[in-house]
């Protein structure tokens, strides 16, 4: 596991810079690891392992990664660090508040142990730490913020803040992991779509009467979708409630008012919910860069492609882009600007696709299930019907979700047939 921030020199030479630690920087060194090229992987918020305080912020959000992107952390030696903080699916619901229509995907039925399974962003995060080994190829340094970069011909030179002196990093390729509001891609101009969804998602653990035996459920609501997660132990789920933002926020009501609220939207399936905890809310934008790279630098995860919550693939995409990523990287060690544009050439070409489908899947669920048309309300209930009822296109849409469809990568373990 990399240790504290290593005390630094003025002038520092590396092959890939990446800004920002959250998953996806963590998964692309992970990847990059034993590649022969240097990385130098920056965070600028403390080493969440030793800046632990009475107020530190707990995020309570999990992530339900698909079969394809656990299988991608097992090769990645990451997901032994954190299997025991996984809960697996087994069976998934998809239904919609007041209407007849209902999806059901069985593990068993397609053939496979899991659907996936849902752990803690935070064990996601502590286990990735955790699997990297501190070498001379490989450094991680905390509290290291980018002031500004310069893209010259053979290399990028960037200066970096950490409390009380500044770094000079050349690098021959900055990688922007540092999401959403990323400065880097602000620095470069690179313009964005943009679409407020005017949702917050709210999300929270809750205590339910009844054990979930592994069961994930996807219900949409006139509010927004609701999703639970089984979580460990068996009466312990994860929720994210997508709600408009105009009405008063989740965590300002009591907490038998928020088990009423969802008990109305969601019924006894899970029999009554007990309690809830810490709802924390999270505004909801779909956000797309124009374009991925710029000369030296590329766009990763969030800075590139910023995805509604509703299927639950923004990190599961984000995972796919990384292996992509790393295996181009590893065959390209000279990192020249004319390689350099060769690769993101190639990286644009085999993840455009699974980039498009992805992001339309997401974002035109999140139209079909919150119309209020008649119309729309009667053709959506009869595809969820339809839908569980074709086996063909059900294990499409179910190879989409599990990443077992995403073109040019290499696939791991099972093969789906």
């Amino acid at each position: 596991m990399l240790g504290s921030t290593p005390d630094l020199s003025s002038d520092i030479h590396t092959d890939i810079l990446v800004m920002g630690a959250g998953l996806s920087g963590l998964t692309l060194a992970k990847a990059l690891e034993y590649s022969g090229l240097s990385v130098m992987l920056c965070e600028q918020s403390p080493d969440p392992a030793t800046h632990i305080t009475s107020t530190s912020f707990i995020d309570q959000r999990a992530i339900a990664l698909s079969l394809e992107s656990q299988q991608a952390l097992e090769h990645l030696g990451a997901w032994a660090m954190m299997a025991h903080e996984s809960t697996p699916i087994q069976n998934v619901h998809v239904s919609s508040q007041g209407q007849w229509g209902v999806c059901r995907v069985s593990a068993q039925q397609e053939g496979l142990e899991s659907l996936g399974v849902v752990i803690p962003i935070t064990r996601l995060a502590s286990g990735l730490r955790a699997s990297l080994h501190n070498t001379l190829a490989l450094k991680m340094y905390f509290d290291t913020r980018l002031v500004s970069f310069q893209q010259e011909t053979h290399a990028v030179q960037a200066l970096l803040a950490q409390p009380g002196k500044t770094l000079k990093v050349q690098a021959k390729l900055l990688i922007a992991a540092d999401g959403a509001h990323s400065p880097v891609r602000a620095q470069l101009g690179i313009p964005t779509s943009h679409h407020n969804y005017q949702q917050i998602a709210w999300v929270m653990q809750a205590q339910i009467k009844r054990p979930h035996h592994q069961m994930a459920y996807e219900r949409f609501t006139p509010e927004g979708p609701l999703a639970i997660l089984p979580r460990s132990p068996d009466t312990c789920v994860s929720i994210t409630w997508v709600r408009k933002d105009h009405h008063p926020p989740f965590n300002t009501l009591s907490d038998p008012a928020r088990c009423a609220l969802l008990q109305e939207a969601f019924g006894y399936r899970l029999g009554k919910f007990l309690s809830t905890h810490d709802p924390q809310g999270y505004p909801l934008v779909l956000q797309q860069a124009e374009r991925l790279f710029q000369d030296r630098v590329l766009l990763l995860g969030n800075a590139a492609h910023h995805l509604h919550p509703v299927a639950g693939q923004g990190f599961n995409l984000t995972l796919r882009d990384v292996r992509v990523l790393a295996q181009l990287l590893k065959a390209t060690p000279d990192l020249t600007l004319k390689s350099l544009q060769t690769l993101f050439n190639a990286y644009t070409l085999t993840q455009a696709e699974d980039q498009r489908l992805t992001v339309q899947i997401t974002h035109q669920l999140t139209q079909v299930f919150q119309s209020k048309h008649f119309p729309t309300r009667c053709l959506r209930a009869c595809a969820l019907n339809l839908l569980e009822r074709s086996p063909v296109a059900l294990t499409k849409l179910n190879n989409q979700l599990m990443g077992l469809t995403a073109p040019g990568i290499h696939r791991y373990g099972h093969t789906h047939g």
